[in-house]
């Protein structure tokens, strides 16, 4: 569960980046790649933990899909 707050959290610090970054610059589509990936991420372990079909075992993305 701590791996999901901590992706959280460094979600949290992209957007804050984000807002202080020029639009249509290179650094900014860096930064919403990152964002878009991170966030991904936190869907599949939510998606893996709330799937009645699923055990309610969290477990590693890549191994959900």
């Amino acid at each position: 569960m701590e791996r999901i707050f901590d992706r959280l959290e460094r979600i949290l610090q992209l957007w804050k980046k984000l807002k202080q970054t020029k639009p249509n610059t290179s650094e900014y589509v860096a930064l919403m790649n990152q964002i878009r990936a991170l966030s991904e991420e936190c869907g599949a372990y939510t998606d893996a933990f709330n799937d009645p079909n699923e055990s309610n075992q969290v477990t590693d993305p890549s191994e959900v899909h």
